[in-house]
């Protein structure tokens, strides 16, 4: 039988239906760096139904097409045509825009990205590329694909009073566990190696759950195990220099460098 992850926060957050049934295995606490235990024995499924890795980036606009359809058909039921309507049709053309206008691609030049928690999830000028998708209840969820194929979906979940997933870290941890059946394994940080945060690990035959403690924010992180064990193959190329700018800017740059003084005699 399938799990659903995300079914434990749908009823508050609106994003599926459904329930988790027991995971067998239970992991243990381990040692700084190290992402032993945490064993999940059954597939995992991630909802909304047809999500699948290595889905190209318009497959999964597509499938968000049909969710957000889905997801506004009983507001569609109460409104009456005319303006309110006309409203309604906007906004749902605005959220199915969303995964293509977000798109980032991770060539050779620094992005906005960089500046944000999200920045060790990708590297540079590996054909690697990113998208986003807000849904309800605050939740944005982010999309990561390599040759435009989807290997990670990393969610951002607020913790506070009245979260499905509680107010702190260690009460998403809890929760997550219970309904995922084992205790995870505990990573934490490690600056050198990109992991800035702390983390709770789960590893599954097809799919790796990873809590991420950004406190006010929870990261809930789902990754194709393939993908991520041949990392170090897939990601050859360096990052780029912090003070690489666009080839455009650069140009720009030199067009309107100053010439210096006339010669002598001359004005």
């Amino acid at each position: 039988m399938k799990l659903r992850v995300l079914l434990l926060v749908l009823a508050a957050l609106g994003i599926g239906a459904g329930s988790l049934t027991d995971v067998a295995a239970a992991g243990k606490p381990v040692g700084r760096g190290k992402a032993s235990g945490g064993t999940l024995d059954k597939q995992i499924e991630i909802a909304p139904e047809g999500i699948r890795w290595g889905m190209t980036a318009e497959a999964l606009a597509k499938l968000y097409d049909k969710y957000f359809d889905a997801l506004y058909l009983p507001r569609y039921k109460n409104v009456e045509p005319g303006v309110a309507m006309e409203r309604l049709d906007a906004e749902v053309k605005e959220r199915k825009a969303l995964i293509r206008r977000n798109k980032i691609d991770f060539g050779t030049t620094p992005t906005g990205v960089d500046n944000t928690p999200l920045k060790p999830e990708y590297s540079y000028g590996n054909g690697e590329a990113m998208s986003r998708v807000d849904l309800s209840g605050d939740v944005r969820r982010n999309f990561f694909f390599f040759s435009d194929r989807l290997w990670k979906i990393y969610d951002e979940y607020p913790l506070r009073n009245g979260s499905p997933l509680g107010l702190t870290f260690e009460d998403a941890v809890t929760r997550l566990s219970e309904k995922l059946g084992s205790k995870p394994a505990r990573v934490e940080p490690d600056y050198a190696n990109g992991r800035n945060f702390q983390e709770a690990v789960w590893t599954g035959k097809s799919i790796l759950v990873r809590a991420v403690n950004r406190e006010p924010i929870l990261g809930l992180v789902f990754i194709d195990p393939s993908i991520q064990s041949d990392l170090p193959r897939l990601r050859r190329a360096r990052p780029p220099s912090p003070t690489a700018i666009d080839h455009d800017v650069a140009d720009i740059r030199i067009n309107r460098a100053p010439q210096g003084p006339p010669p002598k005699g001359k004005k």
